[in-house]
């Protein structure tokens, strides 16, 4: 503690110091000036009391000045519970300090330029590394905090790599999930309605006509709209009939070729007569005598 003293007569015999105003102890002083050095015990606010007396025992004013001691650096909190969000965030910094109370936060985002202020938002999707910190009426500067900031607000797409062309023997078809910020938690799927399980290797092995739905959910909890589509799978040939009587014929007549498939129907049917061509159709015209051979 440093200051100045003046006396018009007699001159200054002591300038004494009190940190209670009851135990007085003297400063140096010298060419009107006076010093004084102060331990102090612990963190607080103080009250310096000081007094010069003269030769002739004149007393001066008791004078006094408010000093605060603070060495311990501030903390800031945050309201963001270090999970991935769906949704836009805003976060807010909360400084508190012992004594002198904060002066300013300051924060940045990936490294780039520090701000002041007190709430920062983010509302595109990332991973987004955040510092932080506070200074207060002291000059003390509190440690850089650093957390990552996670927001996906997109939900994730599931494709497939079914061609939704008939098959005719067992496959696999295959649910391929992306997310470009957070990553895939599961795929789910269900077959004609069944319940949803989750996996992305379906095997397909009896014939049928099946409705397949699926989704993905994200990390971050983002749920796609379901997908469908028909998966198409009939390995059992068609059957064809006749109505033929396998008796003589002593009239022109006219065979009827009836096809028959459970599962994907009939594309068409095809006939030939002896040795000839294959042609298409269900009607076989017998017009000349002969035993023939149809197939």
């Amino acid at each position: 503690l440093q200051g100045n003293y003046s006396d018009n007569l007699t001159g200054v015999k002591e300038i004494l110091v009190s940190l209670d105003n009851i135990d007085f102890n003297q400063a140096s002083f010298a060419n009107g000036n006076w010093n004084y050095n102060i331990t102090f015990p612990n963190e607080n606010n103080y009250s310096i009391y000081f007094k010069a007396v003269d030769y002739a025992n004149n007393i001066s004013d008791l004078q006094d000045i408010n000093v605060s001691t603070d060495i311990t650096k501030p903390v800031t909190s945050i309201d963001y519970n270090l999970e991935w969000k769906i949704t836009n965030i805003s976060i807010n910094f909360n400084c508190t300090d012992n004594l002198t109370n904060c002066s300013e936060t300051k924060y940045r985002i990936d490294s780039n330029e520090w701000i002041i202020g007190n709430q920062v938002d983010f509302t595109s999707d990332g991973n987004y590394l955040l510092e932080f910190y506070s200074t207060d009426y002291a000059g003390n500067q509190e440690d850089v905090n650093a957390i990552y900031v996670l927001l996906d607000k997109t939900k994730p797409e599931t494709n497939d790599d079914y061609d939704a062309f008939w098959k005719t023997s067992d496959f696999n078809a295959i649910l391929n999930a992306s997310d470009l910020t957070s990553g895939i938690a599961n795929t789910y799927y269900q077959i004609n309605g069944s319940g949803f399980i989750a996996g992305t290797d379906i095997n397909f092995n009896f014939d049928g006509n099946y409705l397949l739905e699926y989704l993905s959910i994200d990390i971050a909890g983002n749920t796609e709209e379901t997908k469908s589509k028909y998966i198409l799978l009939d390995k059992t040939k068609p059957s064809t009939t006749d109505d033929l009587n396998a008796e003589w014929q002593t009239n022109d007549f006219n065979i009827t070729l009836t096809p028959n498939d459970a599962t994907s129907d009939i594309n068409k049917t095809y006939y030939k007569i002896d040795a000839g061509a294959f042609v298409e159709g269900t009607q076989i015209e017998i017009n000349s005598d002969g035993n023939k051979t149809i197939e």
